[in-house]
């Protein structure tokens, strides 16, 4: 039974996480911008919160250069649910009136009158798309288009992740090849765990569902080796694990599938900054002639990396604030260092201008 009960509590926050998240979401998607314009005037609704993060709205018109006020509107937070009061001038006056949240969907707002004699009976903000909207007063509908005020809109990113890496088969053919024209007899490499943590700086486009990221990054691989050549009589191998840090720079263009833009694709290129080699495990160089120091070193098997990434992203219904995002990434190497790495990681917003 306590089980159950727990079950019961877990399932009743996730949810209520989820509905909290998708209002918060569908409340953001009115802030800004909206106009609508015919051969006699030009209408404007105006969105926007406070320090409070109370959304007030503004509607007016503009007619032969004069602005006409039709109405104004609060959305606040109050016991029991979210409730909007509006006034508009051609109706009872101008008096306040206040509107329960009766709807909700990732597209559609639908309010009722508080006041069973009441009019407007309801009020229905709908969706159609990123850029466009539909207000409804009692049947009575205005088509509105978002009006974009900013250019570009930065956003700050941090993301951790646990990685598996590994060399292609090909890889110590190429590197050793490009040393001495020679290469492993044998090798074999185990794929590993590893970590790694990114600073992305992302820039959003206008009336556009694609970003650009801008990542720096730390990746540590992990990769084991079992392997053995011939060169000049010496016979050289190696049994243990490269471990290395891999400081490095990416390029990242995503993609958001859908208005409510919880889930994207990316692909982008990275090269390395910086590189930090280690070794473990046993090396040896066996043989009646000198060994090559550079064959004897395993820390010079690995090159500086550089090549591909693609990932899928998906936001998480929880903590609008930070917009936490669960993805997934497969990075493949290019050139010498043919390296092959699949990470799982958690992606959090730091802030945004």
């Amino acid at each position: 039974m306590r089980h159950l009960i727990a079950l019961f509590a877990c399932s009743l926050f996730f949810f209520q996480a989820t509905a909290q998240n998708s209002f918060a979401v569908t409340i953001q998607d009115l802030e800004g911008t909206w106009y609508t314009d015919s051969r006699t005037e030009i209408q404007y609704s105006v969105w926007s919160y406070d320090a409070n993060k109370n959304l007030f709205n503004r509607t007016f018109a503009v007619l032969c250069g004069d602005t006409v006020e039709l109405s104004s509107a609060t959305i606040t937070e109050v016991p029991g649910g979210t409730a909007m009061t509006v006034r508009v001038d051609t109706v009872d006056n101008g008096a306040w009136q206040t509107f329960r949240l009766a709807e909700l969907t990732d597209d559609r707002l639908l309010w009722q009158n508080e006041n069973p004699e009441g009019r407007p009976r309801q009020l229905e903000w709908r969706f159609d798309g990123n850029n466009y909207g539909i207000s409804r007063m009692d049947g009575i509908e205005t088509a509105y288009r978002r009006r974009r005020m900013k250019p570009l809109k930065w956003e700050f990113r941090c993301a951790g992740a646990a990685n598996l890496s590994t060399f292609a088969d090909n890889q110590a053919l190429e590197k050793f090849r490009s040393l001495q024209r020679i290469s492993f007899d044998e090798a074999s490499y185990q794929r590993m765990a590893g970590q790694e943590i990114s600073l992305s700086a992302r820039v959003a486009f206008p009336e556009s569902f694609l970003l650009l990221n801008m990542e720096l990054g730390i990746a540590r691989r992990q990769i084991g080796v079992k392997a053995s050549f011939q060169q000049d009589q010496i016979w050289y191998t190696r049994n243990g694990v490269y471990d290395y840090f891999n400081t490095y720079l990416a390029l990242v263009p995503e993609v958001f599938l859908g208005r409510k833009k919880y889930v994207s694709l990316s692909g982008g290129f990275y090269f390395t900054l910086a590189q930090q080699l280690n070794y473990r495990g046993r090396a040896t160089a066996t043989g009646p002639e000198t060994p090559n120091v550079t064959l004897a070193n395993p820390r010079m098997d690995v090159y500086a990396e550089r090549g591909l990434l693609a990932g899928l992203s998906c936001r998480l219904p929880v903590f609008p604030r930070y917009q936490p995002a669960l993805y997934v990434r497969q990075t493949i190497g290019l050139g010498g260092n043919q390296v092959r790495a699949t990470a799982l990681g958690l992606s959090f917003r730091l802030g945004e201008k």
